[in-house]
């Protein structure tokens, strides 16, 4: 969807690196979309975004890549298309690609992700990476959740008791 003659935004990242980043690829966020819009009459813009790091910017980016390559995929299926469930097909396999590619990140990194996808206000990152979190802390004890996101149990021994002991009583005896 980005072609190589689009217009570069650049985008001053929260360690003061700065990406230079298509236009299309910018617009998916009504975030930076505002910021730019706000800078209009600036001849060169730089929008800053200081509580996201030029890591995480580049993943997003990488995200909002692959979706858009999905998009086009299926908005160049034509109906009577011969190979139209071969295009379908593909679409549905990038997809799958980009809930992978959740999958192969690490708590921190898909944390602060969702964190700046929020801000951002791109709903499918921020989506996917709500269902991968879910995915990781399913089937898991209250311990292991703890462990995999590095919180810090901060119930006394007592408190810990006494959750053990709602959780285990019947929801009519309590």
């Amino acid at each position: 969807m980005a072609s190589s003659s689009s217009k570069k935004i650049s985008v001053k990242c929260s360690e003061g690196m700065v990406l230079e980043v298509d236009e299309t690829l910018v617009n998916v966020s009504p975030t930076m979309k505002r910021l730019i819009e706000e800078k209009c009459n600036e001849s060169s813009i730089v929008i800053t975004l200081p509580n996201i790091s030029s890591e995480t910017l580049s993943k997003i980016i990488e995200f909002i890549k692959l979706d858009l390559e999905s998009d086009v995929t299926l908005n160049n299926v034509g109906v009577e298309s011969a190979d139209a469930d071969c295009k379908a097909s593909e679409s549905l396999t990038s997809f799958n690609n980009l809930k992978l590619e959740f999958t192969k990140i690490d708590v921190d990194t898909l944390l602060h992700l969702i964190t700046a996808a929020h801000y951002l206000k791109i709903e499918k990152i921020y989506d996917l990476g709500c269902e991968e979190t879910a995915r990781r802390i399913r089937g898991n004890t209250p311990e292991q959740i703890r462990q995999i996101f590095k919180i810090k149990n901060d119930f006394t021994p007592e408190e810990e008791e006494e959750n053990k002991r709602l959780l285990l009583t019947p929801w009519f005896l309590k």
